[in-house]
C-alpha cells in the first residue's frame, strides 16, 4: 500500500489569522478555498485507495472462504464414502461369519449323521454258547470238575473276553436233558475262530469223552 504524506489540514490560530488590518503580515491571510481543495485531494485519494485495498481483501477473504468451504464439503464427501466404504466391509464380514457358521453347522450335522454308521461298521461281539447232557453215571465231584476246567480256558486263552455258566431251571421241561449251559464272549468272529482250534480247547474237548452224553453248541452275534 503506499504512503501518502498526510497533509496539515489544521486552522491557522487566532494569532496567525490576517484581519486586514495594518502591520500584519499580509502571508498570513486566510487560505483561499481553491487552495485548501487542493490539500484536501490528497486525503480524497487515500481514502479511494484504502477503499479499493478493503475491496481488495474482502475479495481474497471472500475467495479464502470458499475454498475453505470447498475443502471442508471435500472432507465430507471423502467422510461419507468412507463411511459407506465401511458399512460395506461390515455387511461383507457379516456376511462371511454367517457363511462359515452354516459350512460348520452342516459339517456337524453330517458329522453326527455319519457317527452311527461308524459305530455300525464295528465288529458285532460273538457269544459262543455251549450246553451240556451229562451221563447218568457222571458223579457230583466229576461235573464240577468239567465247570471248573471250562472256567479255566479263559485264563489260557486271550480271545475269551467273558466267561458265564449256569444250571438249567426252566419249568417248561424242554431242555432234552441238556442240565448245564455256558457262554463264552468273544470280541468277533475272527476271535472266535482263533479259539475253535487253540490246544486249550482240544486238550478240554478230549477230557469229556467219559462223561458227556451229549453237546450242543451255538454261536450268535447281539442284534
Amino acid at each position: 500500500m503506499m504512503e501518502l504524506a498526510s497533509p496539515d489540514l489544521r486552522l491557522p490560530s487566532k494569532r496567525s489569522v490576517y484581519d486586514g488590518r495594518p502591520g500584519k503580515d499580509a502571508s498570513m491571510r486566510p487560505m483561499p478555498l481553491i487552495h485548501r481543495r487542493d490539500h484536501i485531494l490528497p486525503l480524497t485519494n487515500r481514502l479511494e485507495l484504502l477503499r479499493e485495498e478493503h475491496t481488495i481483501d474482502m475479495s481474497e477473504a471472500h475467495r479464502r472462504g470458499n475454498a475453505s468451504s470447498n475443502v471442508n464439503r471435500a472432507a465430507k464427501t471423502a467422510e461419507k464414502k468412507g463411511n459407506t466404504r465401511m458399512r460395506g466391509w461390515k455387511v461383507l464380514a457379516v456376511v462371511a461369519i454367517v457363511a462359515l457358521c452354516s459350512v460348520s453347522l452342516g459339517m456337524a450335522g453330517k458329522a453326527k449323521k455319519a457317527a452311527p454308521l461308524k459305530s455300525k461298521a464295528k465288529p458285532k461281539r460273538v457269544f459262543h454258547v455251549v450246553a451240556f447232557k451229562f451221563k447218568e453215571e457222571a458223579t457230583e465231584k466229576q461235573i464240577g470238575k468239567v465247570c471248573q476246567d471250562f472256567r479255566n480256558l479263559k485264563k489260557k486263552v486271550p480271545q475269551i473276553l467273558g466267561y458265564r455258566a449256569g444250571v438249567n431251571n426252566s419249568p417248561e421241561n424242554l431242555n432234552k436233558g441238556f442240565t448245564h449251559c455256558f457262554i463264552l464272549t468273544f470280541k468277533d468272529a475272527k476271535a472266535r475262530d482263533a479259539y475253535v482250534p487253540h490246544p486249550a480247547h482240544k486238550e478240554f474237548a478230549k477230557s469229556l469223552g467219559g462223561l458227556i452224553a451229549d453237546v450242543f453248541v451255538i454261536d450268535f452275534q447281539a442284534q
